[in-house]
Parts: C-alpha cells; sequence; structure tokens
C-alpha cells in the first residue's frame, strides 16, 4: 500500500533534497497510476513525492509492542533495491494490475522461501 503526500508543494521542480538530476522530477497533478487498492489517497490519484524509492515498513508503537512476533517479522523483512525496481518494472509492463501485482507478488516469495522462512522462525521465535 502506497501512502500519498499532503503537501502539494512538494511536486513541483525545486528539487528541495538536492538530488542530482532531482530538478528534472515533476510528478504533476493526482499521478493516476494507483488506485485506491494500491493507494491510501483514494482515486483521484496518489502522489508519491521525491522519494518513490524509499520504501519503509510502518506500524503503530502501541500495537507493535504487544504484538512481540509483528514486531520481531517486521523488523527482519528486506527487499533489495533491485528486486523492488524490477518488480515496478514488470508491474508497469504487465499494465498495473491487481492480478499482475498478486501474480509478481507470488513469484518473489517462491524465488525468497528460504529467506521469509528465516523471518517468519525468528517472528514465532519473539512470543
Amino acid at each position: 500500500m502506497f501512502l500519498s503526500v499532503r503537501d502539494a508543494s512538494v511536486l513541483d521542480n525545486s528539487n528541495p533534497l538536492g538530488i542530482e538530476s532531482g530538478e528534472w522530477f515533476d510528478q504533476g497533478e493526482g499521478f493516476g497510476g494507483l488506485g485506491p487498492e494500491f493507494c491510501l489517497r483514494g482515486a483521484d490519484g496518489c502522489q508519491l513525492g521525491w522519494l518513490a524509492s524509499d520504501i519503509e515498513i510502518t506500524a503503530n508503537k502501541a500495537w507493535l509492542s504487544e504484538n512481540p512476533s509483528a514486531r520481531a517479522l517486521l523488523e527482519r523483512i528486506e527487499m533489495s533495491v533491485f528486486d523492488i525496481s524490477a518488480l515496478n518494472f514488470e508491474w508497469e509492463a504487465s499494465g498495473r494490475t491487481a492480478a499482475s501485482l498478486r501474480r509478481l507478488s507470488d513469484q518473489w516469495i517462491a524465488s525468497n522461501q528460504a529467506d521469509i522462512n528465516a523471518w517468519l522462525a525468528d517472528a514465532i521465535n519473539a512470543q
């Protein structure tokens, strides 16, 4: 699930983070490629902001305290930037459908099952 930025001021080409070539980035109004099934903003679009490749896991601190297994699992999950880029490219090429996202996710899980099993084992042991 993608989170959308609220402040439209980050969508101009001012390059607020000073990233090389960032001055050419201009997402424009209401990026419509992500609908409500992928973005919390809703059907009118999803503004990903300046660092779309910066993917973070977030969770409520109180909930994490009450769920040590979930906390352990979330702390262990790792995806390489190369995997993320490849999956994004493949998803784009497949028409960005929910079905293609599910298929690509299932393929990634199958290819990384050993790591996932280790993450789950650590989560179970954290109880």
